[in-house]
């Protein structure tokens, strides 16, 4: 069993691997559920099986991304369904149709119940907090597959445990090569300056633009043209592309690493709110076209870079809140569940949950799981449940 990891928020752990010394230990829920055994997602895998108002999140399994850890994944399963005496009655999964999770619930002889990525992380702090009327859902993190078949990861939901609706998110941007595009964050940087800047990206003083390699017009293309270049509306791919920008780091040596060096540069420094854009509609979108537009000529005029990285926490804190005031205002909601792996930036945490008090607004936070992908089969276990009841 991994050993369990934890911050402190507020005096208090603050989850991001939920192991040893906390598993097999319940979650308390609202109400009995049937039981069901929910599958996880890939990264930072959990499952989680229930009996009637208890929750058993497993130990950290890891990602699923080989033969190896996908048989330890099948035999802890096993081995945590004879261990509690549970037999599932129902199989929850990630809707993403090439995770390893989601293929092995497909293939059980069991009732089976599909669950959004984002529904789910909003739902394990629903179900931590046994919360059970409609909450305002944000959602922030790097990947999840959307009810579009778009990726997902910067989503505002109207959620309670039996459905969600999807009232904001942030805009649609293009992943230039895929995937490859979350190990190397200048891909989604070059072409946010490309958009902006078009002709004049080349004369730009920026770190940036001059390391990158040969092959960079004909990325730029490749995108043009829809070619493998799938759309996100991730949350943590802009702290991705902010990191890239600043010359901070162009490539991620581990999930995450951008972003984890932005918030350290960061620290506590003041900043400013720079622009960006609320588009009003169904859903409402957020753009922050217009904040890397803005960092883009801070840097050149030789601004401190952690006076950017601050700016650039400071603006999605603001361009947040203003969004769920708007939601508020909208439904009469006053609970704010904040979950997915963006949310272990404390710095980005503390301010949000700090203003929104000011706001009058309740934050909802993760204590019993993480706000990573280790909480989502808490979320699931829970949404099938109550579906089936």
């Amino acid at each position: 069993v991994d050993d369990s990891v934890t911050a402190v928020f507020q005096g208090e752990p603050y989850l991001l691997r939920r192991s040893r010394g906390y598993v097999p230990v319940p979650i308390a829920l609202a109400k009995n559920l049937p039981p069901v055994l929910a599958c996880g997602g890939e990264l930072k895998n959990t499952f989680c099986l229930t009996r009637k108002n208890q929750a058993f999140p497993s130990a950290h399994t890891g990602d699923l991304e080989n033969m190896a850890t996908f048989q330890y994944y099948v035999s802890a399963i096993d081995h945590d369904c004879r261990l509690l005496n549970i037999a599932p009655q129902i199989v929850a999964y990630d809707l993403h149709p090439e995770y390893l999770s989601s293929k092995y619930a497909q293939k059980l002889a069991l009732p089976q119940f599909g669950v959004q990525h984002h529904h789910a992380h909003i739902a394990a702090v629903m179900a931590e907090q046994n919360i059970t009327q409609p909450v305002i859902g944000v959602a922030y993190d790097g990947t999840g597959y959307g009810t579009d078949g778009a990726l997902w990861g910067g989503e505002f939901l109207i959620a309670d445990y039996k459905q969600f609706v999807r009232a904001a998110h942030c805009v649609y941007l293009p992943l230039p090569g895929g995937a490859q595009a979350i190990k190397e964050p200048w891909r989604l940087a070059l072409w946010l300056l490309d958009h902006l800047f078009g002709a004049r990206l080349t004369t730009l003083n920026l770190p940036l633009v001059h390391q990158l390699p040969a092959y960079w017009r004909t990325l730029l293309q490749a995108t043009a043209q829809n070619i493998n270049a799938p759309l996100t509306s991730s949350m943590g791919r802009l702290f991705d592309a902010c990191a890239a920008l600043l010359g901070l780091r162009q490539y991620n040596n581990y999930e995450g690493q951008a972003a984890i060096e932005l918030e350290r540069l960061a620290g506590t420094a003041a900043g400013e709110i720079l622009p960006y854009r609320i588009i009003t509609g169904t859903p409402h979108r957020l753009d922050f076209c217009p904040s890397f537009a803005a960092l883009a000529e801070m840097v050149q005029k030789g601004a401190d870079p952690q006076y950017a990285a601050a700016s650039f926490h400071d603006t999605i804190t603001a361009a947040t809140v203003n969004m769920l005031k708007i939601l508020h205002r909208e439904t009469g909601l006053r609970q704010v569940a904040l979950s997915g792996g963006v949310f272990q930036n404390m710095r980005l945490l503390t301010q949000l949950t700090t203003d929104l008090i000011k706001e009058g607004l309740t934050p909802l936070i993760h204590r019993q799981v993480p706000a990573n992908d280790g909480g989502l089969s808490l979320g699931q276990a829970v949404i099938a449940g109550e579906n089936f009841l």
